[in-house]
């Protein structure tokens, strides 16, 4: 009897082994599953792409065919280039043709590496084999139905054309002018998914090679989140900082498993990384902390409790720049957002999405709360110094604050059925230094577009301070604006207030003009519209040439001598960083620059550029004459992410420091990433009087012409300009400017800033090493020449957006809070059981997977 039990026993723990090992080749299968499922759908939508690329070309043969047949009223121009047009239609067929052929072929050959790969691993479950192969029957006919819609409500391409760009000038252009640059793009994109492989030499699994720079590297998201760690340094923490939290914000998606997708450097989830210089209370001395926490948005939250969200929630601005973006990949993108957005108000979800900010861009401090910034929402309260996330900040007070919502008064927003989108607030606002107002603008893609707030400070009204106005200024309307834009920054003097109305769109109804959401008019024309600070009713425009502006420097007012006038003139001054293309906003998605579709006029012609740029307004009592007195640039050097002393701001700063790169600009080619490996140091005032004195050519025209290696080698200690050169292989951040507690001039302090040494810290394959870490240095700002301390995080940071200095005080002045936001866990929220609950989940799933 004994034995008997005995052979039980063993057999049972054979079962049991043999069950384990069945559960792990389950879990194997399942993993090797979804990675071929995404390969699947991959070639299911490439090869659809290039089936409507192709059907394109027919139908543009079909018109040419028909113009010839009436070709005794075509324009003389079209007869010109007929032939021309017809060998270009047919060598770009053949092209295509071959295109389509690879393709085809590929995927039989996924089809036949699939069925092997399902046949070898699953020959021993054939059940498993039938309920796989079923699974991969209901994606694929899932995508082909996509492709399907996808080519039945693509509108024809002429039709939209034409629409587009008038029937006159659509008759003026050449088949070639219309054609060529779109399709050479279409086959480099081809040619692009065909370099993308699949890497099977991982010992752990199936991965995809990374093949966009914004998602390799130092820009990879890293998914590790630390409470405050202390970190070792070498060198001397200045005392400067004892206390005080340096605090940069940035997009670090937390679905990103689909390394292929559409991708950008503005997306992702807000993640803040920041250094606490915590002060002993025993010894004095500064040891600095190092923390990283996601910020728990919306957004992030139904991210992280839906794990069958493979790619993010939101459209990848890529998606909607580029201009290879069909009409119905762009709704797909965005329907699957909206249906996302409704599910998560549905039972069975642990947040519902009522913001769709992802809280990423930037860092601010106003009036005892800290604000993580964005434009797509209102700012986000942190809590200070361990990163926490508080609540929605509204104008007025923020969720997870005592007596939220219990106090009467207006908020972002307002009423109304748009009163959600106006409540979108710019991710650079402006801190008055003096009055600790808080000004920003919302804008919106409905009139009048642009909106307008003041938000005092407890601070500015308990000092009895007169400004005019003894209340909040909230969504006060900005009168002039014809369009939506995509409007990054502004700038503020201490009485006046410049908003930028560039040609960059930012508008839903570019798609019925067969344009990207996002697009760029290099023949248009930039407007500022300057307006005292509390009546943005009396706005001024002032026009000159197209250019991009994502970040001002500083704006100043200023009393100018007309001459042997007994009167003075007004005007307002500001310091931007001027792009010359919006080439920045097409590489930061790994995209190329579409080319213009029109000639651009020989005056608003200019090179590719990002320099500091000076703008004069002269407020003459003529509102008629809205005159640009000066506009160019300080230097020739690329110049991005400026930074000056906060008490300066919306004065006249002698100095604004920022980043720089040798060897490019920040429109970084197609395949490279923007990497900072310099920092500048310039003498605005210097450089703006000697303009003055001998002005460049206006719009073109630049001060210092030399380049950034010329101005580094000079040992000039006179010289306007300084640099600090980063070690070979390493790369910096934005760095942020601390003044020195007993300064002696403006520029007696500290840049802090992020830096990465890709020499040592990414392996052979360009990807960062497990154990990569970053470090925070803080350099002379004075000398721009002494790195007094290098921080060692336990851990890298990647390279991010926008960051900010907060002072003991400021942490120590926060207001009270009740509660942080937490990230619940991904289990059912309830205990009901019943037909009806089980039958709502199992669909609720099925729609995740689908949406996936």
């Amino acid at each position: 009897m004994k034995s008997f039990r005995q052979s039980v026993f063993a057999q049972q723990r054979a079962v049991d082994e043999l069950s384990a090992q069945e559960t792990a080749n389950r879990k194997d299968l399942a993993d090797v599953t979804i990675e071929l499922q995404i390969i699947s759908k991959d070639a299911n939508k490439f090869t659809s792409e290039v089936d409507i690329a192709s059907r394109n070309l027919a139908k543009m043969q079909e018109t040419l065919n028909r113009l010839d047949r009436t070709r005794s009223t075509t324009p003389s121009i079209l007869s010109t280039h007929r032939q021309q047009v017809v060998d270009t239609l047919k060598y770009l067929c053949c092209s295509m043709d071959k295109q389509k052929m690879w393709l085809h072929n590929s995927r039989d050959r996924k089809d036949i590496a699939m069925n092997l790969v399902f046949n070898l691993v699953t020959q021993q479950d054939a059940a498993n084999s039938i309920e796989i192969a079923k699974n991969m029957r209901r994606d694929s006919s899932s995508m082909n139905g996509i492709a399907l819609l996808t080519m039945v409500f693509l509108p024809g391409t002429f039709t939209s054309l034409k629409h587009y760009v008038g029937a006159s000038t659509y008759q003026a252009l050449s088949l070639q002018q219309l054609v060529q640059p779109w399709l050479s793009q279409t086959l480099e994109t081809v040619y692009d998914r065909r370099a993308f492989t699949i890497d099977m030499s991982k010992a752990d699994g199936i991965e995809k090679r990374r093949g966009h720079p914004y998602l390799s590297g130092n820009f990879a998201p890293i998914q590790t989140v630390l409470p405050l760690t202390p970190c070792s340094y070498t060198g001397t923490i200045p005392d400067d900082l004892a206390g005080g939290e340096y605090v940069r914000n940035g997009g670090n998606p937390v679905t990103n498993e689909a390394l292929g997708r559409d991708a950008h450097w503005f997306d992702g989830d807000g993640m803040l990384s920041g250094v606490l210089f915590r002060r002993s209370e025993k010894t004095g001395e500064i040891q600095p902390e190092f923390a990283n926490q996601y910020i728990l948005t919306d957004v992030y939250i139904t991210s992280k409790t839906s794990p069958r969200l493979k790619t993010p929630i939101l459209p990848s601005i890529a998606t909607l720049v580029n201009p290879l973006s069909t009409l119905v990949t762009i709704i797909l993108r965005i329907f699957r957002t909206i249906a996302l957005v409704i599910l998560s108000h549905l039972p069975g979800s642990q947040q519902a999405i009522k913001k769709i900010s992802v809280a990423n861009t930037a860092f601010y401090y106003h009036d005892g709360r800290a604000l993580a910034t964005c434009e797509s929402g209102p700012p986000m309260r942190i809590e200070l110094p361990g990163l926490g996330t508080v609540g929605w900040y509204n104008g007025k007070s923020a969720e997870g604050e005592r007596h939220h919502n219990q106090e009467a008064g207006p908020v972002f927003g307002g009423s109304g059925i748009f009163g959600w989108m106006r409540e979108w607030a710019t991710a650079h606002p402006r801190i008055d230094p003096n009055t600790k107002e808080l000004i920003l603008y919302h804008s919106t893609f409905v009139p009048p577009y642009i909106n307008y707030s003041i938000v005092k400070s407890a601070y500015s009204l308990a000092r009895g301070k007169d400004i005019q106005s003894s209340t909040h200024i909230l969504n006060r309307p900005v009168p002039g604006i014809a369009s939506a834009k995509m409007m990054h920054d502004f700038g503020v003097s201490k009485t006046h207030t410049i908003i930028m109305d560039l040609p960059l769109s930012l508008d839903p109804l570019n798609l019925a003009k067969n344009k990207p959401v996002v697009a760029y008019d290099p023949t248009s024309r930039s407007r500022f519209g300057v307006f005292p600070r509390y009546q943005p009713q009396d706005i001024r425009w002032f026009e000159t040439n197209p250019c991009c502006i994502f970040h001002t420097a500083n704006s100043w007012n200023s009393i100018t001598k007309r001459g042997s006038s007994c009167f003075d003139m007004e005007s307002v001054n500001m310091l931007c960083c001027r792009l010359t293309s919006a080439a920045l906003v097409f590489s930061a998605g790994h995209l190329a620059a579409p080319q213009p579709v029109y000639n651009i006029p020989a005056d608003q012609q200019e090179e590719e550029q990002c320099r500091l740029y000076y703008y004069q307004f002269e407020l003459s009592n003529n509102t008629s004459e809205n005159t640009i007195v000066h506009q160019w640039a300080l230097a020739a050097i690329p110049f991005e992410f400026p930074t000056l002393r906060d008490s300066l701001c919306m004065s006249a700063a002698k100095y604004i420091y920022g980043c720089s790169v040798t060897g490019t600009t920040f429109g970084a080619s197609l395949g490279r990433a923007v990497k900072i490996n310099s920092l500048v140091k310039m003498d605005v005032e210097t450089l703006i009087a000697k303009g003055k004195r001998d002005p460049p050519t206006p719009i073109r025209g630049c001060v210092d012409r030399r380049d950034i290696n010329t101005i580094a080698a000079s040992h000039d200690t006179n010289d306007p300009i300084k640099v600090f050169m980063m070690p070979e292989g390493w790369y910096t951040q934005e760095a942020r400017f601390v003044p020195r507690a007993n300064n002696t001039s403006e520029d007696d302090g500290w840049l802090l800033a992020y830096v990465f040494d890709e020499s040592s810290q990414l392996s052979a394959d360009g990807e960062p090493k497990t154990e990569a870490k970053s470090e925070l240095w803080i350099i002379d700002a004075k000398n721009m020449t002494d790195v007094v301390a290098k921080i060692r995080l336990p851990q890298r940071v990647p390279y991010g957006l926008h960051g900010n200095w907060i002072s003991e005080q400021e942490i120590q002045g926060q207001r009270p809070i009740e509660r942080l936001r937490s990230t619940p866990s991904a289990k059912a929220v309830t205990n009901d059981m019943s037909f009806g609950w089980r039958t709502w989940m199992a669909s609720r799933r099925a729609l995740e997977a689908f949406l996936e």
